[in-house]
């Protein structure tokens, strides 16, 4: 693969961070027009990965082919619902957003699944969130240096960019959970880690001003969920370095007894392993 089609495939990982910044300024996607362009940019740039690119469908999975089967089976239902509809315009409407979900997951799965490549996307995703918090949070606290449309900002409730709190809440909860994902993890470097820990005050605020109760729910209910898997996540890590560390001292043990005969049987390079193991640990 050219340095090229590695640089379209870095650049679609960020995609969806410059998607999700340019629908939350046009009101979260909610009217026709955002999301009939961003379903048309999808198709689009779906296109040109199929045709431009040397192996388009390799990572393409059997999961995928399912999922993806479900969402054009419901896409085809939503489109087909407009002949019995009293409102077949809201018909093809929706049909046009679940359009752009069946085409994302599509050129998303076509990419294919890599550590470094979800690490990218959620990364380019923790941005983004981050940013329209920011925006939100200055349009909050400094309205004279910041002004907006007096129609779609209320000081009742902080529902700008995508004019509805919850939705503004929602992002600030994805924001809040992301920096606190980046800021634990002891594989990201520590500039990135400390970040992320800076702007942790910046979006719990942002949801604090919305007071959205459903996204403060689904923010606690993120935050408890990964706390716990990056617990067992540690916890089954620190199990296998206990037992690749004793891997050599078993051996060693073997030797001293005189069995000689059930060492011959490991290969060397497996004992080399397991001498390097606890370094590595």
């Amino acid at each position: 693969m050219s340095s090229l089609h590695r640089l379209a495939q870095r650049a679609l990982l960020f995609a969806p961070g410059t998607a999700l910044i340019l629908l939350a300024l046009h009101n979260g996607g909610f009217f026709p027009i955002a999301t009939a362009v961003t379903a048309i940019a999808t198709l689009a740039i779906l296109l040109l990965w199929a045709t431009l690119m040397p192996h388009p469908g390799a990572g393409f999975s059997r999961g995928a082919a399912i999922a993806a089967g479900a969402l054009a089976a419901f896409a085809a239902w939503t489109l087909a619902s407009s002949q019995w509809s009293d409102a077949p315009a809201r018909a093809i409407l929706e049909y046009d957003r679940v359009l752009l979900y069946l085409g994302a997951f599509v050129l998303f799965a076509l990419l294919g699944r890599t550590g470094a490549r979800a690490r990218l996307m959620v990364g380019g995703l923790a941005v983004a969130t981050t940013l329209v918090c920011v925006g939100a949070l200055g349009v909050w606290l400094l309205p004279e240096t910041f002004p907006t449309d007096p129609a779609s900002f209320e000081r009742y409730r902080l529902s700008w960019p995508t004019s509805y709190w919850n939705a503004t809440g929602l992002l600030a909860g994805l924001a809040t959970v992301f920096a606190l994902h980046f800021s634990s993890s002891l594989d990201e470097p520590r500039w990135v880690r400390a970040a992320a820990a800076a702007v942790i005050p910046l979006t719990v605020a942002t949801l604090w001003f919305t007071v959205s109760r459903g996204a403060a729910g689904a923010t606690a209910g993120l935050g408890v969920a990964s706390a716990v898997r990056r617990a067992r996540s540690a916890t089954a890590r620190a199990c296998c370095c206990r037992f690749e560390s004793a891997h050599p001292t078993a051996v060693s043990r073997v030797r001293a007894r005189g069995a000689d005969t059930l060492v011959d049987l490991l290969e060397p390079r497996s004992l080399d392993d397991g001498r390097r193991t606890p370094e590595r640990c």
